[in-house]
């Protein structure tokens, strides 16, 4: 396969719906299985933590970050350590903070946008207004890679890489989202291909497929 792209739209069943919009609002453990990453390729089943607060864990990672005080990383010149004396760090440290207080006082111009795009059904549970996708999210608890993605080097600046390491050990960045839906692949003979990107999602005492999320179109 050489191309992925979104499928047009997808249409959620009514059943389905109303389970996520009723379901317990507690901290559950929620599986999602045979979950295709579309950037990466990577085939995976995940378990998380959903209706935990985000909210929360951004304050857990202004605490965390209080403790950083350097980290160890090649920003060029091989392995080093930077420290609270070094500008880079510094500066990629106050850049951190700002952002988790901006999203906690819900100033965050991006992510703001963002949120513009879905519709609200319950804790951890929206809908993308475009593609009609599901998308859950939640604190990662467990996973096991059942095909290997490919991840694209990037190179990245200095400081870039020094927010990489710092952000690394903030419990927030942590957080995972899954949008739940088709994929049309492109074969290498130029053959569209619509596939769902995941194979079930189990949650309480419920197991919904593909099937069971979205009307065959």
């Amino acid at each position: 396969m050489n191309e992925t792209k979104l499928a047009s739209v997808t249409i959620p069943k009514a059943d389905a719906i109303e389970f996520l919009m009723n379901k317990r609002p507690s901290a559950s453990f929620v599986s999602i299985i045979g979950y295709r990453s579309k950037g990466t390729k990577e085939l995976a089943d995940h378990q998380i933590i959903m209706n935990v607060s985000y909210e929360r864990m951004l304050k857990e990672s202004l605490v965390v970050l209080k403790t950083i005080d350097s980290v160890n990383v090649d920003v060029g010149y091989g392995d080093e350590t930077l420290t609270k004396k070094d500008e880079v760090f510094k500066n990629a440290k106050n850049e951190i903070e700002l952002a988790i207080r901006q999203s906690l006082a819900k100033e965050n111009d991006r992510a703001n946008a963002m949120a513009e795009h879905f519709i609200p059904i319950s804790k951890g549970v929206r809908i993308h207004k475009e593609t009609q996708e599901i998308h859950i999210s939640g604190k990662p608890h467990q996973k096991t890679v059942r095909e290997a993605g490919t991840i694209k080097i990037v190179k990245s600046r200095p400081k870039t890489i020094v927010k990489n390491a710092i952000r690394s050990q903030l419990p927030h960045t942590k957080w995972v989202q899954f949008s739940l839906g088709y994929r049309i692949e492109i074969d290498d003979e130029g053959r569209e291909i619509r596939k769902a990107n995941f194979e079930a999602l189990k949650l309480e005492t419920e197991k919904f497929t593909t099937g069971d999320f979205y009307e065959s179109i």
